[in-house]
């Protein structure tokens, strides 16, 4: 999840490659845009992430990655909603949430998604216990 862009001098700065098929490397590393869709809510992002250590005898390991970054906050609910129905259907793959400073939207939308889950499945939530420990977990 990421908030906004990082904007310098007049440019913004991306770490992901923008247009589909395009490469950008890191080091051993090659990320490809393998596909993007946007409506009003988010984008959807999928990425290729390609470790290429050519000392090591290890073979090559792809991983595909989803990105969604949030584009409007204000329907924060809907968008933890259609979040956590997608992420039913990739079971056992983690998750990386992200914003610009690590706490303030990170930290509401994870949350959410806590009181979202343990309403579903305990039908109580304790909102001061999941601050609690989201904040012991940083």
């Amino acid at each position: 999840m990421l908030l906004e862009s990082i904007s310098r001098d007049s440019k913004t700065i991306y770490y992901w490659p923008t247009n589909v098929g395009q490469l950008i490397c890191y080091g051993p590393f090659e990320i490809v845009l393998v596909s993007q869709k946007e409506d009003e809510q988010l984008i959807e992002r999928v990425l290729e992430l390609k470790f290429t250590n050519k000392s090591a005898l290890t073979t090559d390991r792809t991983r595909s990655i989803r990105q969604f970054q949030i584009k409007d906050y204000s329907h924060l609910l809907l968008v933890v909603k259609r979040f956590l129905k997608e992420m039913r259907t990739f079971t056992g793959q983690n998750v990386i949430l992200q914003c610009l400073n690590g706490a303030t939207w990170s930290g509401y939308f994870a949350a959410l998604c806590n009181s979202i889950d343990k309403m579903q499945t305990e039908q109580i939530i304790d909102p001061f216990k999941i601050v609690r420990l989201i904040r012991s977990t940083r």
